[in-house]
């Protein structure tokens, strides 16, 4: 078989297929090993055998054949399933079931599921597998015999369904459900309604059980939880997952502890791992991935949650776990940002955003935050500041002295703090403890699945003409002799930059192939550090001389002048106390001199 029906057989995808075929070849093997089962391939080449004249035939081992594989619950379409009265079956109904289960070969979940939706949710998917496996059991015990329903001919309850789903629009109780249907089933019938005695075709208690019945149907949970309910109840496959890498999930939260951030220079260092005497106190960014198949994770600790925080997570989790099919994050302008998409297209990831205020939909990585912060061995870490502002006023509270507590302080929590790095290290320590076996599983695939150049793709991408001098990015020059042996003057070329170095950017000029340019007039610094170089540079003389200019216009408006008696007279509006000065009438040799020129004179001067 070819490597489509090889991946439709073990339900994984042909990428995955063509890339152990490839680290076979690399290795000198003629078999790949997929879930623990061992296919051999041989190359056919010819004429109209594939777009380069060859491809690749898989052989699998006689007991693999032998195998029954039940489909996935995608492979169940609802449309061609037979029609059957889930509310009252009969048996031929039941055995409708039966010879679907034993023709499709489908797993009684993927028919329940089928089944769930067919009916608008109005049975629950839960419900119909209890049934259908009990009947496929009876009919295998029993035979046909079995599925006769044997407890008696009682009479099936005649609650009118439109009705029973009006009752519950408006919130309540089952007396009051029960009285909104008999209120609505006697106008519908034309009959008196006694608001004391509601009766209808039902009595109460008989209400009561067809609510107890199904109140866990989807469209029954919709009416009582409201239009919104829909989002949650809607993807009823959400949490099924097939293999390894389908689909990963991001997020970053608040880390629940502070640590230490050494000073260099009078200024925070949050890029290097060099203690110092002098530190501040701050709670980082926990940023995270989870694979929702086996559960494996890996995270990073970042000062915030930007867009080259998530690229150093993906080259860390790359490593790790192996290259995810997609990864699925919210609408956060560092998920959607040019910068991480592009990343993701380069490696041929697809992202996935989702709903607006829909958490739920990100539950894995979601409930791994909370896993870890919650773990005994993370709250006893010092520096711990708890989960929630009430636990985090009883720990400031504890053995602190009402005259040691200050408003102005980072922290009243005592002991020896961590530096960030080492609160890293003690989080890796935490996953490798409570997810070992999931790591070990995704340690061969990673081994399998490495990105050449995948550092390099991690930075943005620009297209630049290349000059005369070199190639010209971020206002800075960067030079190599080099990239005229693949480009001429005034040719286009993809430039990426090194995210670890700005004085250095890549120049692509071939597939998997980049000439390094370099620019020795800029510092080895990583990109964050150079952005918040600049911010600081920006707010220490930029903003500096704008808040001088503006401070000296809005002393120039303040001014005003007064005649009197042919002098000139100017005070200062704004001050608490008026400042006066008197000029001598001018002389007329010194008349030339403009009124402007003598009043900034008057200010302070021009410096």
């Amino acid at each position: 078989m070819r490597s489509k029906e090889l991946a439709l057989e073990f339900e994984c995808t042909e990428r995955y297929i063509r890339k152990l075929t490839k680290k076979a070849l690399e290795s000198g093997k003629n078999y790949i090993t997929i879930k623990g089962e061992k296919v051999v391939f041989k190359e056919i080449t010819g004429v109209n055998v594939g777009r380069g004249g060859k491809v690749y035939e898989y052989i699998l081992p006689k007991s693999t054949q032998a195998k029954k594989r039940r489909v996935s619950v995608s492979k169940v379409v609802p449309a061609m399933l037979p029609k059957i009265d889930l509310e009252n079956p009969s048996v031929e109904d039941k055995m409708e079931i039966v010879g679907v289960y034993n023709k499709t070969k489908s797993s009684i979940r993927a028919l329940a599921e089928a089944y769930s939706i067919e009916s608008n949710g109005r049975f629950s998917a839960v419900s119909l597998e209890k049934r259908f496996k009990r009947w496929i059991e009876k009919f295998k015990r029993e035979g046909k015999e079995g599925l006769k329903d044997k407890r008696g001919s009682k009479k099936q309850s005649s609650i009118d369904w439109d009705l029973f789903l009006g009752s519950l629009v408006q919130k309540g109780n089952l007396k009051s459900y029960y009285a909104r249907y008999c209120y609505a089933y006697c106008k519908q019938n034309d009959l008196p309604y006694d608001v004391f005695e509601p009766k209808s075709n039902v009595s109460y208690s008989n209400f009561v059980k067809f609510y107890n019945k199904h109140k866990d149907d989807f469209i029954v949970k919709a009416v009582l939880k409201g239009p919104d309910a829909l989002d949650r109840l809607q993807p009823i496959f959400r949490n099924h997952f097939e293999y390894a890498n389908q689909l990963w999930e991001i997020d970053a939260t608040t880390l629940d502890l502070m640590v230490k951030v050494p000073v260099v220079d009078g200024k925070a260092n949050f890029f290097e791992k060099r203690e110092s005497e002098s530190y501040i106190l701050k709670r980082f960014a926990l940023i995270g991935v989870v694979d929702r198949f086996s559960g494996a994770r890996v995270y990073v600790l970042r000062r915030s949650d930007t867009s080259y925080s998530d690229v150093r997570l993906i080259e860390k989790a790359f490593g790790l776990l192996g290259v995810p099919e997609a990864i699925k994050g919210d609408n956060g302008k560092n998920y959607v940002s040019s910068h991480f998409q592009g990343v993701l297209d380069r490696l041929g990831v697809y992202y996935i955003a989702s709903t607006p205020y829909s958490g739920w939909e990100k539950g894995g990585v979601e409930r791994g935050f909370r896993s870890i912060q919650h773990f005994h061995v993370f709250e006893n870490l010092p520096g711990f500041i708890g989960h929630n502002p009430a636990e985090r006023i009883d720990i400031e509270n504890q053995n602190t002295k009402k005259s040691q507590k200050s408003s102005n302080v980072q922290t009243n929590i005592k002991g020896k703090l961590m530096w960030w790095w080492e609160a890293e290290e003690v989080i890796d320590g935490i996953i490798n403890r409570l997810f070992e076996e999931q790591m070990k599983f995704h340690s061969k695939i990673a081994q399998m699945m490495q990105i050449p150049n995948l550092h390099i793709l991690l930075g943005k991408q620009e297209a630049r003409k290349l000059q005369r001098e070199g190639i010209t990015y971020g206002g800075r020059l960067y030079v190599n002799p080099e990239i005229y042996n693949h480009f001429g003057a005034g040719e286009v070329v993809e430039v990426y930059e090194e995210i670890d170095d700005v004085s250095v950017v890549y120049a692509k000029v071939g597939e998997n192939e980049f000439v390094r340019m370099v620019d020795e007039t800029v510092a080895n610094i990583s990109v964050e550090e150079a952005k918040e170089a600049k911010k600081a540079y920006k707010k220490e003389h930029i903003e500096a001389v704008k808040k001088a200019i503006a401070s000296g216009w809005r002393t120039f408006e303040e001014m005003k002048w007064v005649n009197v008696d042919g002098s000139k007279e100017f005070s200062k509006i704004a001050s608490s106390k008026v400042v006066k000065k008197v000029v001598k009438p001018e002389s007329k040799e010194s008349s030339n001199v403009s009124d402007l020129d003598r009043l900034i004179e008057m200010a302070g001067g021009y410096g």
